[in-house]
């Protein structure tokens, strides 16, 4: 049976547009019927409340709540609302310390759009990528844009929050992406490591400079015109190199 969703609630889910309240609250906003149905499936326990509008046909639940359709469109991000929203709590590993040992992950250093950044972490669910280290400089992955680009992959990749010392001290192998770099088609990946990936104007940082990853470049055609790839292009054509030598590897 549904309730009517209350002042203070309208009030926490408006303050969750704010990432400082996010991380305060550890709570952000997912909002569609796909993906709040696929979380209810997979984790029930990281959603704390539903909200629908009085139209909406979302099964009913202890925890869900009704609104008009002017409140929830007030409280919508997207420009054409689905009607159903839920608050979710941001799971505890994202405040943990992450760990890469025996697996490849991904250090994501500055990247500070969020269509971006959902598109990685989609790309990393569909390669296996399982690790998503979030750096110093990147938007927020609970950001509600990159939520959405993200789709349900956020529910199958371990983010973490790490800084620039956790790097430096992984004790694993360090790649980062590079216009000037080793051809990817033909480098050795390693089962073990860590690919970092820099921001879309300025790539890698300073710091990471100075930890001298190995460089790996994708070469581009002689006949092209463009200077660059976008970053999650050229993360999602990494992977994909990375796929095909693994597999090489082992057939």
């Amino acid at each position: 049976m549904s309730q009517l969703l209350s002042k203070n609630q309208i009030k926490l889910i408006r303050s969750l547009k704010q990432r400082k309240y996010r991380y305060k609250l550890q709570k952000y906003i997912l909002e569609g019927e796909k993906m709040i149905l696929e979380l209810s499936n997979v984790d029930p326990a990281k959603i704390d409340f539903i909200v629908v509008d009085e139209n909406s046909n979302f099964p009913s639940s202890d925890n869900l709540f009704r609104t008009s359709g002017k409140t929830f469109k007030e409280l919508s991000s997207l420009m054409n609302p689905q009607g159903v929203l839920a608050v979710c709590n941001i799971p505890d590993y994202y405040w943990e310390q992450a760990t890469v040992r025996n697996q490849f992950s991904v250090f994501l250093d500055g990247i500070q759009d969020p269509g971006n950044l959902g598109t990685i972490i989609r790309s990393s669910d569909w390669f296996g990528i399982t690790n998503v280290l979030i750096g110093p400089g990147t938007v927020d992955p609970f950001n509600e844009k990159a939520v959405q680009a993200s789709m349900s992959s956020l529910f199958n990749i371990k983010l973490s929050m790490v800084s620039y010392e956790f790097l430096r001290t992984s004790g694993v192998k360090m790649l980062s992406a590079d216009m000037k770099g080793e051809d990817a088609y033909t480098f050795d990946w390693p089962d073990e490591g860590i690919l970092i990936m820099g921001n879309e104007g300025n790539g890698i940082s300073r710091f990471v400079q100075e930890l001298n990853p190995e460089r790996i470049t994708i070469p581009s055609s002689r006949k092209s015109f463009s200077e660059s790839l976008n970053v999650s292009m050229a993360y999602t054509s990494l992977l994909t190199l990375r796929s095909v030598k693994l597999r090489g590897r082992k057939g």
